[in-house]
């Protein structure tokens, strides 16, 4: 099942409801219910999981990112034994990014019919996207770190390669493996460290690992 085809088919059929979800119930084979959702007006998409609260642990936190959020509700007509998770997406710039997620959240729900075995899966699988999501920024690299990218690469268009020549040097760049220094080289190695501001007093250290070179 593609879950980008039925958000398609979902917006297609948005003439016949003006607010509120317009739902298509998913993975017929499990007990507890999965449905794909356009929340209306704002034409948000959603995967929505039904469960009884007792399948949710009291006290359990969802993850959160700059792209997606879940929230808790109590659908219409619903006793108050069940709770909906709603996983949002809060952003319509990663709406490719949101497809490729819900489609593993679904793809991880196939199997497991016991559905406090899926809300733990479904918590599994957000925790694994909000760190790959924090790892690598759809939007890119923050303005700081550009700014420390282009101090590694001033070093070493700079300093290293016409010491060492092209091919060793960028060898010795060890940064972008996310080793303690930036540049490790035979008998020692080199931190870059930059700044925008004036007459910089204090440097920022991430550990005192970065202090020594083994």
């Amino acid at each position: 099942m593609r879950v980008q085809d039925t958000w398609k088919l979902l917006e297609e059929d948005r003439s016949s409801l003006s607010s509120g979800y317009l739902t298509r119930r998913v993975l017929p084979e499990v007990k507890y219910d999965v449905f794909l959702a356009i929340e209306l007006p704002s034409n948000t998409r959603l995967l929505m999981l039904r469960v009884k609260h007792s399948s949710v642990g009291k006290g359990t936190v969802f993850p959160k990112s700059s792209s997606f959020e879940v929230r808790r509700v109590a659908l219409p007509n619903d006793s108050e034994a069940y709770v909906t998770l709603q996983l949002v997406l809060t952003n319509s710039r990663y709406s490719d990014i949101f497809t490729t997620l819900v489609q593993d959240i679904v793809d991880h729900l196939v199997p497991l019919a016991d559905e406090t075995n899926a809300v733990a899966e479904f918590i599994t699988r957000l925790r694994r996207w909000q760190t790959f999501l924090e790892k690598h920024n759809p939007e890119g690299l923050s303005q700081t770190e550009q700014q420390g990218l282009y101090g590694e690469l001033w070093f070493l268009r700079q300093v290293v390669i016409p010491q060492l020549g092209s091919r060793r040097g960028v060898q010795c760049w060890t940064g972008p493996r996310g080793t303690q220094q930036d540049f490790q080289f035979q008998s020692c190695a080199v931190e870059v460290k930059t700044t925008v501001a004036k007459q910089h007093q204090k440097l920022a250290i991430a550990s005192e690992r970065q202090l020594i070179y083994k």
